[in-house]
């Protein structure tokens, strides 16, 4: 218990800036595990292959591969909220994408955003919290951040599987027609653009200067342990894949 109500404690003792991005966390993690939830069975209801449906699925994570160096690149010049807060307002017009233009060629559009938006989060995200807590609150403040997608992911899939049959008998449709699952998913609009105004109150402090300006336009050459980062990278990428095969 003693360690217990220290780790409560200092999660109580957080700055302002981390509670309001836990909060958009809860936020976030909410409508995401919804729309996983729903997403697949949303266009396999409009008709569209299974091959189609892994492209879609692909797709994001592709872009979000390729783009990860660049959006690092990115953030650094724009800053961490206001890469977040770009970040949280495309996943929002993407997921209202795949709502009102279900087509093809959107559906790959909506998809290609949201890989950019990945790209965005993943690379702002995790500097933010170092940059918003003290060494005794790091620990507190990332396993705090995993642990509620976690938590909130699974309240969410359980809301995501009821939410087509209340959708559906209010909407005089099937509960596994594309309507219900639109309008499911229309739920993970709104939560998406709700996440984003904790981080729109967010009061972004000034961050220390780099030691030395990079020493080459591609962001990889500057890289400290090159290494060491190629061996952090490989058992990701085995696990994601795994993932997607799953």
């Amino acid at each position: 218990m003693t360690g217990l109500r220290r780790y409560l404690r200092r999660l109580r003792n957080l700055s302002r800036n981390a509670r309001l991005f836990l909060l958009s966390i809860i936020i976030t993690g909410l409508g995401f595990s919804i729309y996983m939830l729903i997403f697949n069975l949303y266009v396999v209801s409009r008709g569209y292959s299974r091959s189609f449906l892994g492209e879609l699925q692909s797709l994001p994570n592709l872009i979000a591969l390729v783009g990860a160096l660049p959006a690092g690149v990115l953030v650094d010049h724009i800053g961490r909220k206001r890469a977040m807060v770009l970040a949280g307002a495309g996943q929002t017009l993407a997921t209202l994408g795949v709502v009102i233009a279900p087509g093809m060629g959107w559906l790959r559009l909506s998809m290609i955003l949201f890989g950019v938006c990945q790209s965005l989060w993943m690379v702002s995200s995790a500097p933010f919290m170092m940059e918003n807590s003290t060494d005794d609150e790091r620990d507190s403040l990332f396993s705090a951040s995993f642990g509620l997608q976690t938590l909130v992911g699974f309240f969410g899939t359980l809301v995501g599987g009821y939410l087509p049959t209340l959708f559906g008998g209010w909407l005089g449709v099937a509960v596994e027609s594309a309507p219900a699952y639109a309008a499911t998913l229309g739920v993970t609009v709104a939560l998406s653009a709700l996440a984003l105004l904790p981080i729109l109150m967010i009061r972004e402090q000034g961050r220390a200067e780099r030691a030395g300006p990079p020493t080459s336009r591609r962001p990889w050459r500057n890289l400290e342990h090159p290494g060491l980062a190629l061996r952090l990278f490989l058992p990701n990428i085995i696990i994601s894949m795994g993932a997607a095969i799953l």
